[in-house]
């Protein structure tokens, strides 16, 4: 039933959840999750700000206008530093873009003022597979979809996948991507 609950939750009130966890270890004296907040004195404002800044927005207002459909900028959510890894295709203009998405009938998103077109193996690493039904659902184009509330649904999920693969407390993922016990 919890399981169910957690799924149920929208984007906007998962990172509100996350953010008092986090802010109450912080209050609890926990120093992996203080590395994580760059102030002294962190308020839950801090922490949500820092939440949004690891899901690749700017701010928490920025991830708030986003994820609630009253933005289309979505700054790097759809790119996390690990997608380097996977073939994309990058382009300036949104046109340009969405001819190459239907010729390749490959998958659209946006990229701060860009935009890219993204292979099926791709969605398996933002952590909701291509075989997904809300995909064909929602469309392979995010600027343009078919069904807005399958999109939010992957929304959701794509946060929560997010969210979910953040390294447990105990272990560091420095740049390199390599996990190290702390001690």
């Amino acid at each position: 039933m919890a399981h169910e609950t957690e799924l149920a939750m929208n984007s906007l009130e998962r990172l509100r959840r996350e953010a008092r966890f986090v802010h109450r270890a912080l209050l609890r004296g926990d120093e992996r999750t203080r590395r994580r907040i760059d102030e002294q004195t962190p308020k839950r404002k801090h922490v949500l700000r820092a939440l949004a800044q690891e899901l690749g927005f700017a701010g928490w207002g920025h991830a708030s206008a986003a994820l609630s459909g009253r933005s289309t900028d979505f700054g790097a959510f759809f790119y996390p530093p690990s997608g380097g890894a996977y073939w994309n295709v990058w382009c300036a203009r949104y046109d340009e873009a969405a001819r190459i998405r239907a010729e390749a009938n490959a998958f659209l998103f946006p990229y701060r003022h860009q935009y890219f077109i993204a292979e099926a193996g791709y969605l398996d690493h933002l952590g909701v597979p291509a075989d997904d039904p809300r995909w064909r659902w929602a469309g392979r184009d995010w600027l343009a979809p078919k069904d807005r509330e399958a999109q939010q649904d992957l929304l959701d999920a794509l946060v929560f996948a997010r969210l979910r693969r953040r390294p447990p407390h105990g272990v560091q993922m420095p740049r390199d991507g390599c996990a190290d016990i702390c001690l």
